[in-house]
Protein backbone atom coordinates (compact mmCIF):
# COMPACT_ATOMS: atom_id res chain seq x y z
CA UNK A 1 0.00 0.00 0.00
CA UNK A 2 0.99 3.71 -0.66
CA UNK A 3 1.29 6.88 1.85
CA UNK A 4 -2.08 8.24 -0.05
CA UNK A 5 -3.72 4.58 0.58
CA UNK A 6 -2.70 4.72 4.13
CA UNK A 7 -4.06 8.18 4.65
CA UNK A 8 -7.41 7.30 3.28
CA UNK A 9 -7.49 4.56 5.34
CA UNK A 10 -7.11 6.33 8.42
CA UNK A 11 -9.62 9.14 7.05
CA UNK A 12 -12.36 7.11 6.91
CA UNK A 13 -12.39 6.78 10.76
CA UNK A 14 -11.83 10.44 11.16
CA UNK A 15 -14.73 10.98 8.74
CA UNK A 16 -17.15 9.19 10.98
CA UNK A 17 -16.74 5.88 9.07
CA UNK A 18 -17.00 7.42 5.23
CA UNK A 19 -14.21 6.30 2.99
CA UNK A 20 -13.49 9.15 0.82
CA UNK A 21 -11.46 8.17 -1.95
CA UNK A 22 -7.93 10.26 -2.07
CA UNK A 23 -7.29 12.75 -5.03
CA UNK A 24 -4.78 15.45 -6.00
CA UNK A 25 -7.20 17.47 -7.33
CA UNK A 26 -11.06 18.65 -7.33
CA UNK A 27 -11.93 20.23 -10.57
CA UNK A 28 -9.95 22.50 -13.56
CA UNK A 29 -11.34 25.69 -14.43
CA UNK A 30 -10.23 27.49 -17.30
CA UNK A 31 -8.86 31.63 -17.52
CA UNK A 32 -12.93 32.50 -17.41
CA UNK A 33 -13.73 31.03 -14.85
CA UNK A 34 -15.23 27.95 -16.88
CA UNK A 35 -15.66 24.18 -15.29
CA UNK A 36 -13.51 21.96 -17.73
CA UNK A 37 -13.22 18.97 -15.74
CA UNK A 38 -14.81 17.91 -12.35
CA UNK A 39 -13.69 15.51 -10.11
CA UNK A 40 -15.46 14.78 -6.90
CA UNK A 41 -14.42 11.93 -4.67
CA UNK A 42 -16.37 8.84 -4.52
CA UNK A 43 -17.39 7.87 -0.54
CA UNK A 44 -18.55 4.42 0.86
CA UNK A 45 -19.52 3.98 4.01
CA UNK A 46 -16.92 1.12 5.61
CA UNK A 47 -17.86 1.63 9.41
CA UNK A 48 -21.05 2.63 11.52
CA UNK A 49 -20.04 6.48 12.76
CA UNK A 50 -20.24 5.11 16.50
CA UNK A 51 -17.72 2.15 15.54
CA UNK A 52 -15.70 5.25 13.97
CA UNK A 53 -15.79 7.08 17.54
CA UNK A 54 -14.43 3.96 19.10
CA UNK A 55 -11.91 3.62 17.02
CA UNK A 56 -10.84 7.46 17.38
CA UNK A 57 -11.00 6.64 20.75
CA UNK A 58 -8.39 4.04 20.88
CA UNK A 59 -6.52 5.44 18.99
CA UNK A 60 -6.58 9.04 20.71
CA UNK A 61 -5.47 6.32 23.84
CA UNK A 62 -2.31 5.75 22.25
CA UNK A 63 -1.02 8.96 21.29
CA UNK A 64 -1.11 9.59 25.52
CA UNK A 65 1.70 6.43 25.68
CA UNK A 66 5.36 7.75 25.98
CA UNK A 67 6.28 6.39 22.80
CA UNK A 68 3.55 8.47 20.54
CA UNK A 69 3.00 11.26 22.50
CA UNK A 70 5.24 13.60 20.51
CA UNK A 71 2.40 13.33 18.05
CA UNK A 72 0.31 15.16 20.24
CA UNK A 73 -1.10 18.65 18.64
CA UNK A 74 -1.82 21.18 21.76
CA UNK A 75 -5.37 21.28 22.52
CA UNK A 76 -6.62 19.79 20.06
CA UNK A 77 -7.84 15.70 20.08
CA UNK A 78 -5.03 13.74 18.45
CA UNK A 79 -5.29 9.92 17.29
CA UNK A 80 -2.78 7.26 15.36
CA UNK A 81 -0.69 4.88 15.21
CA UNK A 82 2.67 3.59 14.96
CA UNK A 83 3.68 0.29 12.48
CA UNK A 84 6.71 -0.87 11.49
CA UNK A 85 7.98 -3.52 9.20
CA UNK A 86 11.82 -6.17 8.92
CA UNK A 87 12.91 -8.38 11.47
CA UNK A 88 13.54 -8.53 15.21
CA UNK A 89 16.69 -7.20 14.50
CA UNK A 90 16.34 -4.88 12.37
CA UNK A 91 13.45 -2.39 11.07
CA UNK A 92 13.52 -1.50 7.22
CA UNK A 93 10.06 0.70 7.43
CA UNK A 94 9.00 3.55 10.29
CA UNK A 95 5.28 4.65 9.81
CA UNK A 96 2.66 6.85 11.76
CA UNK A 97 -0.56 7.32 10.51
CA UNK A 98 -3.23 9.47 12.41
CA UNK A 99 -5.91 12.53 12.94
CA UNK A 100 -7.17 15.30 14.37
CA UNK A 101 -10.57 16.73 13.96
CA UNK A 102 -9.49 19.13 10.93
CA UNK A 103 -6.74 16.83 8.75
CA UNK A 104 -5.42 13.42 8.52
CA UNK A 105 -2.04 12.39 7.30
CA UNK A 106 0.65 9.40 7.05
CA UNK A 107 4.36 9.35 7.43
CA UNK A 108 6.85 6.50 6.14
CA UNK A 109 9.96 6.45 6.21
CA UNK A 110 12.18 3.91 5.00
CA UNK A 111 14.12 3.14 1.57
CA UNK A 112 12.64 0.24 -0.76
CA UNK A 113 16.09 -1.08 -0.45
CA UNK A 114 15.73 -3.82 2.51
CA UNK A 115 19.48 -3.51 3.46
CA UNK A 116 18.93 -0.01 4.84
CA UNK A 117 17.62 -0.34 8.08
CA UNK A 118 16.43 2.04 11.02
CA UNK A 119 17.74 1.64 14.33
CA UNK A 120 14.74 3.43 16.48
CA UNK A 121 11.52 1.49 15.74
CA UNK A 122 8.82 4.32 15.24
CA UNK A 123 9.97 7.48 16.76
CA UNK A 124 11.24 8.77 13.51
CA UNK A 125 7.63 8.55 11.69
CA UNK A 126 5.90 9.76 15.31
CA UNK A 127 8.25 13.16 15.68
CA UNK A 128 7.98 13.98 12.56
CA UNK A 129 4.21 13.83 11.72
CA UNK A 130 3.65 15.79 15.22
CA UNK A 131 6.29 18.56 13.91
CA UNK A 132 4.44 18.62 10.97
CA UNK A 133 0.97 18.25 11.97
CA UNK A 134 1.73 20.83 14.72
CA UNK A 135 2.99 23.32 12.54
CA UNK A 136 -0.49 22.47 10.11
CA UNK A 137 -2.65 23.65 13.23
CA UNK A 138 -1.39 27.11 14.46
CA UNK A 139 -3.90 29.13 14.75
CA UNK A 140 -6.89 26.27 14.89
CA UNK A 141 -9.62 26.55 17.55
CA UNK A 142 -9.06 23.87 20.33
CA UNK A 143 -11.30 20.56 19.19
CA UNK A 144 -12.34 17.01 20.37
CA UNK A 145 -13.88 14.46 18.31
CA UNK A 146 -17.21 14.53 18.47
CA UNK A 147 -19.52 11.59 20.27
CA UNK A 148 -22.47 10.25 18.06
CA UNK A 149 -25.72 9.07 19.44
CA UNK A 150 -25.87 5.92 20.68
CA UNK A 151 -22.25 6.01 22.40
CA UNK A 152 -22.38 4.96 26.14
CA UNK A 153 -19.59 5.03 29.04
CA UNK A 154 -19.66 1.65 31.44
CA UNK A 155 -17.23 -0.34 33.46
CA UNK A 156 -15.57 -2.94 32.40
CA UNK A 157 -12.98 -5.35 33.97
CA UNK A 158 -9.54 -4.58 32.07
CA UNK A 159 -9.01 -9.12 33.61
CA UNK A 160 -12.30 -10.59 31.79
CA UNK A 161 -13.80 -7.65 29.74
CA UNK A 162 -17.06 -8.02 31.51
CA UNK A 163 -18.83 -6.33 34.02
CA UNK A 164 -17.05 -5.70 37.23
CA UNK A 165 -18.00 -7.02 40.71
CA UNK A 166 -16.66 -5.48 43.91
CA UNK A 167 -13.85 -8.48 43.87
CA UNK A 168 -12.22 -6.50 40.66
CA UNK A 169 -13.04 -3.30 42.40
CA UNK A 170 -10.59 -4.96 45.38
CA UNK A 171 -7.77 -5.86 43.03
CA UNK A 172 -4.61 -3.43 43.41
CA UNK A 173 -3.67 -3.06 40.38
CA UNK A 174 -6.94 -0.94 39.27
CA UNK A 175 -8.34 -3.22 37.29
CA UNK A 176 -11.63 -1.42 36.45
CA UNK A 177 -11.83 1.25 33.93
CA UNK A 178 -14.52 3.40 32.10
CA UNK A 179 -14.89 2.59 28.34
CA UNK A 180 -17.25 3.53 25.54
CA UNK A 181 -19.08 1.56 23.96
CA UNK A 182 -22.50 1.39 21.19
CA UNK A 183 -25.42 1.13 22.81
CA UNK A 184 -26.29 -2.75 23.36
CA UNK A 185 -22.59 -4.03 23.14
CA UNK A 186 -21.62 -3.07 26.85
CA UNK A 187 -20.49 -5.55 28.93
CA UNK A 188 -23.74 -6.93 31.30
CA UNK A 189 -22.10 -10.65 32.10
CA UNK A 190 -20.49 -10.13 35.54
CA UNK A 191 -16.73 -10.89 35.62
CA UNK A 192 -15.22 -14.30 36.83
CA UNK A 193 -12.04 -13.60 36.36
CA UNK A 194 -11.86 -12.23 40.26
CA UNK A 195 -13.32 -15.11 42.72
Amino acid sequence: FTNLEMTGAYGAIANNGTYIEPISFTKIEDTQGRLILDNQPETTEVVSEQTAFIMKDILQELTNSRVVQPAQVENIATAGKTGTSGTSEYNTDSWFAGFTPYMTSAVWIGSDNPNITIDEIASYAVRFWGHIMRSMHEGYEPKEFEMPDEIVEAEVCTQSGKKPTSLCRQDSRGTVELEYFVKGTEPVEECDAHV
